[in-house]
């Protein structure tokens, strides 16, 4: 189990590490693909992309690790982390920071839902780590 999990976040990091660089690098392939627009439109395109997507690399640590514990049996947790992303902590980030900061202060929730999710989801492993593999030595 253990080695499954890890292999799933090293991989499920590693896709989202390319596509960071893609979406810091090159953003402007990805909306070309929907059609050439004005540059005022792509301009902010690009500023979405790279400001809302400057955490992306941190969405796995989240989604893997929610999955992780709905796969041992662990509910509580699965939904809290599952949740933690959008509902926890980006609705309430672009509120606050929509508030205080107008548009910007929305793209700039976007990164702080995503680090702060995967941040969570990684102390929340850390925290029930030894107690779920130390329990599956004892039952072997």
């Amino acid at each position: 189990m253990k080695k499954t999990y890890k292999l799933a976040l090293t991989r499920c990091t590693l896709i989202l590490v390319a596509a960071f660089f893609i979406f810091q690098f090159c953003p402007e392939y990805i909306i070309n693909l929907f059609g050439q627009e004005p540059d005022l439109y792509m301009e902010f395109a690009v500023k979405c992309f790279r400001v809302y997507l400057l955490a992306c690399f941190m969405i796995g640590a989240g989604a893997v690790t929610g999955i992780f514990f709905q796969a041992i049996g662990k509910p509580v947790p699965a939904a809290l982390l599952s949740l933690s992303r959008q509902i926890i902590f980006l609705i309430p980030a672009m509120l606050l920071f929509g508030y205080l900061w107008s548009v910007e202060g929305i793209l700039w929730a976007g990164p702080v839902g995503d680090g702060l999710s995967g941040v969570i989801s990684l102390i929340t492993l850390g925290a029930f780590w030894k107690k779920i593999f130390n329990k599956e030595v004892a039952e072997k």
